[in-house]
């Protein structure tokens, strides 16, 4: 996701136009964690991996709300043809925070409820 897009009606919108964007697809994070799940699903002795969507940032609201859409429309799409399962398990989230950005205290705050919305674990990846 961009940094920090400007709210957006489809989370599409707010993906980064990166190189992966470009040559595999726009769909790339949906493949990604496909394919993923796939080598995991052959592999049952490896135990319960859990795939994450990690990101940073996710304190911008319009960079949370288009992770929580995109998160929440995989997950449905995948439980829809997977018996109610879940594609990606939980979110990943890490930031930088500085005294100078007098909005980081309420920013975290409510970035952490969200993920509990999506029925996930929240994990916090990175922290400073």
């Amino acid at each position: 996701m961009q940094d920090a897009p400007h709210p957006v009606t489809d989370w599409k919108d707010a993906l980064r136009k990166s190189a992966w964007y470009y040559s595999v697809r726009p769909d790339f994070i949906e493949q990604a964690f496909l394919a993923a799940r796939e080598v995991l699903d052959n592999y049952p002795d490896w135990g319960d991996i859990k795939l994450y969507y990690n990101d940073f940032n996710e304190d911008f609201p319009a960079k949370r709300d288009a992770i929580y859409d995109m998160v929440k429309e995989l997950n449905d799409r995948y439980a829809s043809t997977h018996s109610g399962k879940l594609l990606i398990a939980g979110i990943g989230m890490q930031s930088h925070y500085e005294p100078s950005r007098p909005m980081w205290k309420l920013h975290l705050k409510s970035s952490l409820p969200w993920v509990s919305k999506l029925l996930l674990a929240n994990r916090i990846s990175w922290l400073e």
